[in-house]
């Protein structure tokens, strides 16, 4: 679970951010498909981490509507909770079950986002299977610096948020940020009474209770004694949002409590001719529903609290072209709940990594052996190679495991139509990928060909027309292309863009969805971007148009209904009154489209957003 991350990335423009960073080169793992998304490039624009994650080459992001609603990233036909999502290198992922909310993570104090694409349980553990999400926060910087931000948008959404950053002394930093957001959340959409192939009784309605307030912080202390790097950070959300339900089923009272709170300490320097890396920290995330209309009483409040205990070692020694990481890591996971009690599971890990650089290769080699209280021991590898064929081109080629454990859900859960089954045994999956990737002053690109296997895939099953049940019965494969490229003719012209073919079919066997594709995968994602930027009687501007196409979104299992194909146009104009003051306006879906990513749960249609922003 240790994340070993190093990148710089260059900077084109501030203040008309294009939709990624250029270099894919964002790891210390030299042969993986990655990028790396810069935050400050979005500064001042209004923008959500589940937004930015949606530009990503091979993300697929669902949400279930509004700003605050439950949004999820799954990548390369895996499942929401198949992807590890990590804050500082400390895991989200509940032991509760289901994918993390990235819609509770605040961009504000976010200093960029680094995604790895397959299978890579060998460095980073547990559910890492489809991919791995690592949202790294801000540092403080070496010189006194604070900004100011306000956003006013559409459906009364309202957000303010302040960010602090001051040296303490010679070798040590503080980094504080606060923000706080509202919104009704109120917007139109057209009711299908669940009919899609009826239109007769379609009618405009209004989503009602979908309000949102929460406010989040991040505090974060530097220290730099010799070579040593120091770091302690707490961060945290609370959050009340309003539930309205599925569209033929609303829930016009009931509401969400959450609660995300992290505690972290880690510690990197050399100790004689070792690289040390030591880290520890603590997430607790509480969650708690409440429906006073629910018919049934056992429904109508729910309460889940977890926490999750992470400690992690790693070791570098570096002799010429070869390097040697041995890593250890410590994972503790509680919960309480009403329905399923309290529990309690542990993992210790080790791991090898072995790298060797004979110039104008790269080689990397990973084993790792998880050992739990609760599933045994299990193997996991990763291996990959590149090759640089010139300056400017490198071939890339990976091969990897995951696993990911059933959650304390799926094993005890025992409620209603649904019980846990306490037999059930990890998901599995194999994974490689292969293509080249360009880098030149101009532009660049990085295209790659992947295939993934998944099996012992965990699903719910009728018994006897009763309750369901969950067992590990199900398999499916997934491959495709992933491509991302950038080109800049000028200084004032970016056009950049992502294309992701995703070939995700059900292979159980089973009649009727054999080699369908699966529900929730789109077949074909792609993103578009312009940003140019000029100057007009000395005052700087930013313009950015941008393009977002999703197709071949299934919602049966047999492939007889799909989501209507997604073409959004998002716009937005940056500019600078001075060297400190930035406004900004940005109209996101222009044409007004009808967009859902999950039936019987609409997304907004067309919103305005403006922001100001003040530096100091």
């Amino acid at each position: 679970m240790l994340l070993p991350l190093s990148l710089a990335a260059e900077t084109i423009y501030v203040i008309a951010p294009p939709i990624h960073d250029d270099s894919p080169e964002v790891t210390a793992e030299p042969t993986a498909f990655a990028q790396s998304i810069d935050l400050e490039r979005y500064t001042p624009r209004f923008t959500t981490t589940e937004q930015v994650l949606a530009q990503a080459p091979g993300a697929n992001v669902r949400s279930m509507g509004g700003l605050g609603s439950y949004a999820s990233i799954s990548m390369r036909g895996a499942s929401a909770h198949q992807c590890l999502v990590l804050i500082d290198g400390q895991r989200l992922n509940s032991p509760a079950g289901g994918g993390v909310d990235l819609s509770k993570i605040p961009v504000s104090g976010v200093e960029r986002i680094d995604i790895i694409r397959g299978s890579d349980a060998a460095l980073f553990g547990e559910a890492a299977m489809g991919g791995i999400v690592n949202i790294v926060t801000k540092d403080p910087g070496r010189t006194v610096k604070a900004d100011l931000s306000a956003t006013k948008g559409s459906y009364g959404l309202y957000e303010a948020r302040g960010f602090l950053s001051t040296p303490m002394g010679t070798n040590a930093g503080l980094a504080l940020m606060l923000s706080n957001r509202r919104a009704q959340n109120d917007y139109e959409f057209e009711n299908n009474n669940g009919t899609e192939n009826d239109t007769s009784d379609d009618f405009q309605d209004r989503r009602a209770n979908n309000a949102l307030k929460d406010s989040s912080y991040l505090a974060k202390l530097t220290f730099h004694p010799g070579q040593w790097d120091l770091r302690c950070s707490a961060h945290g959300t609370i959050a009340r949002k309003e539930m309205p339900g599925i569209i033929t089923f609303p829930t016009p009272e009931a509401y969400q409590d959450f609660s995300l709170r992290g505690l972290a300490a880690s510690a990197q320097g050399q100790a004689g001719v070792l690289d040390l890396d030591l880290s520890v920290g603590r997430i607790d995330q509480d969650d708690i529903y409440h429906d006073p209309q629910a018919a049934s009483v056992l429904n109508r409040y729910s309460a889940t609290a977890t926490t999750t205990h992470q400690a992690q070692l790693g070791m570098a020694y570096h002799k010429g072209i070869l390097s040697i990481e041995p890593r250890f890591s410590y994972l503790h996971e509680d919960l309480h709940d009403e329905q399923i009690g309290s529990r309690t599971r542990s993992t210790r890990s080790a791991g090898l990594t072995l790298g060797c650089l004979p110039d104008p290769f790269e080689f990397q080699a990973a084993l790792r052996l998880d050992d739990g209280s609760a599933f045994g021991s299990r193997w996991t590898y990763r291996a990959g190679a590149a090759w640089a064929l010139t300056q400017w081109l490198k071939l890339k080629s990976n091969a990897g495991t995951g696993y990911r454990v059933p959650s304390f859900s799926e094993l005890y859960y025992n409620h209603g139509f649904i019980v846990g089954n306490q037999g059930l045994e990890p998901e599995e999956s194999f994974s490689w990928d292969i293509g080249p990737v360009i880098e030149r002053a101009w532009g660049g690109l990085s295209f790659n060909y992947f295939a993934q296997r998944y099996t012992d895939l965990i699903v719910y099953v009728l018994q006897s027309g009763l309750y369901y049940k969950p067992y590990n019965l199900s398999r499916s494969t997934a491959e495709g292309v992933e491509l991302y490229a950038w080109f800049t003719p000028w200084e004032w012209l970016k056009l950049s863009g992502n294309y992701t073919f995703n070939r995700a079919l059900d292979t159980t066997g089973e009649p009727n969805q054999d080699g369908c594709q699966i529900p929730g995968q789109p077949r074909n994602m792609a993103n578009l971007q312009v940003d140019l930027k000029t100057n007009v009687r000395h005052t700087m501007l930013g313009m950015y148009a941008a393009y977002h196409y999703i197709e071949g979104n299934f919602i049966t299992r047999a492939n007889t209904k799909k989501l209507s194909d997604r073409r959004i146009v998002n716009i937005g104009i940056t500019m600078a009154l001075s060297e400190r003051i930035y406004v900004s306006a940005e109209v996101k879906n222009l044409m007004d489209k009808a967009v859902v990513d999950l039936r019987g749960f609409p997304l907004e249609g067309r919103t305005y957003y403006g922001t100001a922003r003040v530096e100091f």
